[in-house]
């Protein structure tokens, strides 16, 4: 049986195409019996592939800044100036083509090469130049607009323009990470139109719009996460770069309301905060994605500083302790992370939800 690294080269090598390689993937792992089917107890991504993808990315990341830079000096570009709209079509040229330059690098490093960690630049890029592009069209089409209404409509266009360059780039070229700036522009784009219509509610009440956005973000996430309980697919990968969005909008958002009580050191706010985290922690454990509790971190961290100055009295000596106390909690929950999921699985009813989760991982 070929190894993972052999199909991955067969991949590369237009041998066989991805989906052929994951269903080759399933029916090995099936085979081997047991759990052997759910392979590891990580999720599953791929950030870069040796040390070439890295040291492309590092030179496509300067060249982005360099050709980007270029052409804002030459365009002589600062933001009073794009809202202004003084220079609509050689700003909009100028970004285009940028982008296309962007694609044309996707055609090599992702389509070809299939390098994760320099697609990642060259998406960025791509849909950042496009934004921009939308954004010198929109503040011309816009131009005499109140201020309060110009900038965020101005947003809301630029950040459509970045909904529709990462839908593009997605559709041609099926990278994962993608649905992470496809989702980011998505959720500006819907604050942006609810700041035109009624900028005051967007601004009092930024928290709820934000929290709204992200369980938004985090059910497209699941969609993806239900399909494919063994993690085999590309869909794991997206599901992984949505939860990486959708987890600090929806935690910050809960957290909002006691979080300037909790920087102030008041305990009923941290045990407040320390409830939340927990119920935070019992769900990522039941979908099995960390990202909830790698979002709550420095809320954590603030909560048990709180309840350690609160039982050790005011002072600086409280402060190792909340790193050994938050260390530890981390370290705990990395190496028993999969004991803790077996044990949270067995309260959940036999049923269509819990087929339909990430199975128990145990050890070979």
């Amino acid at each position: 049986m070929p190894s993972e690294a052999d199909l991955e080269h067969a991949v590369r090598e237009g041998i066989i195409s991805e989906d052929q390689r994951n269903r080759i993937l399933a029916i090995s792992r099936q085979d081997a019996g047991g759990h052997a089917h759910y392979a590891s107890p990580d999720e599953p991504f791929r950030l870069f592939r040796g040390f070439r993808d890295f040291f492309l990315a590092i030179g496509l990341l300067i060249f982005a800044f360099g050709i980007g830079g270029s052409a804002i000096e030459i365009l002589k570009l600062d933001w009073p100036r794009l809202i202004a709209g003084d220079t609509p079509i050689i700003g909009a040229v100028t970004f285009g083509v940028v982008a296309a330059i962007g694609w044309l690098f996707g055609e090599l490093v992702t389509r070809k090469l299939r390098m994760p960690l320099s697609s990642i630049v060259v998406v960025m890029a791509f849909c950042g130049a496009v934004a921009l592009s939308a954004a010198f069209l929109a503040g011309a089409l816009f131009k005499g607009m109140e201020q309060d209404k110009l900038i965020p409509a101005v947003g809301a266009i630029s950040a459509l323009a970045g909904v529709a360059a990462a839908i593009g780039y997605y559709l041609r070229f099926r990278l994962p990470f993608v649905l992470l700036p496809l989702a980011g522009s998505a959720v500006t784009a819907v604050y942006m139109a609810v700041a035109i219509v009624a900028p005051d509610y967007a601004v009092s009440h930024l928290p709820l719009l934000i929290g709204v956005l992200g369980v938004g973000v985090f059910a497209a996430a699941m969609s993806y996460d239900l399909s494919d309980p063994n993690r085999l697919t590309r869909h794991s990968e997206c599901a992984f770069w949505l939860h990486l969005l959708a987890a600090p909008l929806v935690v910050h958002s809960i957290i909002a309301p006691f979080r300037e009580e909790l920087y102030s050191g008041r305990s009923e706010a941290a045990a407040y905060v320390l409830a939340i985290i927990a119920v935070l922690a019992v769900i990522a454990l039941i979908i099995d994605r960390r990202a909830l509790l790698v979002s709550g971190l420095v809320y954590l961290g603030a909560a048990i500083a709180t309840a350690l100055q609160t039982l050790s009295g005011t002072g600086l000596g409280f402060v190792p302790y909340t790193f050994f106390v938050l260390g530890a909690v981390l370290v705990g929950l990395g190496v028993g992370w999969a004991p803790a999921r077996r044990m949270i699985l067995k309260l959940i009813p036999d049923g269509e939800l819990l087929r339909r989760l990430p199975p128990a991982y145990y050890e070979s």
